[in-house]
């Protein structure tokens, strides 16, 4: 395989869904395309390890929740309401109306193993650094990427919805620009409670590198 710094987002993504690429890696790359992760480093002033949380793909999981979700809110609504809705929320809904309560509860307690997994894992790391998203800002107007728009799939955002699944608290902070000039964003995640953690990581990386818009894009 070719240097993965040198792979455009969309081939990142690609290589991301066709899982030839691991999570790790994915961050890697998405990490030097900046030219901040030196000032990322010096601003938590601890060591930075390269590591694989090693979850398996909680999409499923996501995806009933998501779905069960949207079936709860459209339910509220009237039909006249309903029929002015986005259709990706309306067949997402539908999905969800045909959850039985066995795979509702299934998922609930693939989510609390997931939680527990991530515990575990922070015993031995205080912070979890990720990509926001894997692939570079898309066009306004879409709700996805090119690559996504003929299907629900959540795969273009891997780093995120897990842990709203797991509750643990997150921020994400804008860490640089693609060559592009394209915002890029890092995500910082903590323990669960640890939100005061998160809080401070990302107040030590923003004084040390804060957010400057370039001035050709002003």
């Amino acid at each position: 395989m070719s240097n993965i710094a040198d792979f455009s987002a969309s081939q990142l993504l690609s290589l991301y869904s066709d899982r030839q690429l691991s999570p790790v890696a994915a961050t890697k790359a998405a990490l030097e395309r900046i030219n901040t992760y030196n000032s990322l480093v010096n601003a938590f002033a601890i060591v930075v390890e390269e590591v694989d949380p090693g979850f398996v793909n909680p999409r499923p999981i996501f995806q009933t929740f998501w779905q069960a979700g949207a079936a709860k809110l459209l339910r509220g609504f009237s039909p006249e309401q309903q029929a002015v809705i986005e259709e990706g929320l309306q067949a997402t809904a539908k999905e969800g109306d045909r959850l039985t309560l066995v795979e509702y509860l299934n998922a609930q307690d693939a989510r609390e193993a997931l939680g527990r997994q991530m515990q575990i894992f922070h015993q031995n790391y205080d912070l979890l650094l990720t990509p926001t998203l894997p692939i570079a800002a898309f066009p306004v107007g879409q709700n996805r990427p090119q690559s996504a728009i003929d299907h629900q799939h959540r795969d273009w955002t891997p780093f995120t919805y897990p842990f709203n699944l797991t509750q643990q608290p997150a921020a994400s902070l804008p860490c640089g620009f693609t060559k592009n000039g394209l915002p890029v964003g890092i995500q910082i995640v903590a323990a669960k409670y640890q939100d005061l953690l998160v809080l401070q990581a990302a107040k030590a990386y923003e004084s040390v590198s804060p957010f400057i818009m370039p001035s050709n894009i002003l």
